[in-house]
């Protein structure tokens, strides 16, 4: 009896070594990359596009007079870290993806990097001139 119980258990063995399954996120694997890459890089114009948008927003108030123009604009660290935090999101961005673009989650980085820069847009189109 001991006999068949060893080989009972030496059968089961061999069959779950035999049985290996091929992982499920192949095609993942080789798409997620791509699209992470895709995503970081991209956020290099749209910082660009930000920056200029930012511009154009902050020449409008070069016209302006005290009496004329309410000072809506921000201005001295704040101006900076509105106007050209864009560019190190983006910086920062591709940074990261360099750990984290194979990953499963990697997609997050850029994913948080192009919220960031559309917070940014918002914010400076929130100080538009009328």
């Amino acid at each position: 009896m001991p006999s068949t119980r060893r080989d009972r258990f030496a059968t089961t063995q061999t069959e779950a070594t035999t049985h290996t399954e091929a992982p499920s996120d192949s095609r993942g694997a080789k798409i997620r990359p791509w699209v992470n890459w895709t995503l970081a890089l991209l956020t290099v114009p749209a910082a660009v596009g930000v920056v200029l948008f930012g511009l154009g927003v902050f020449m409008s108030y070069a016209a302006c007079s005290d009496q004329s123009c309410p000072p809506r604009a921000p201005s001295g660290i704040w101006l900076e870290a509105v106007w050209f935090g864009s560019p190190v999101v983006a910086g920062l961005a591709i940074i990261i993806s360099f750990f984290t673009a194979r990953r499963r989650h990697g997609i997050v980085v850029p994913l948080c990097a192009w919220a960031l820069l559309v917070a940014d847009l918002a914010l400076l189109a929130s100080y538009t001139q009328p």
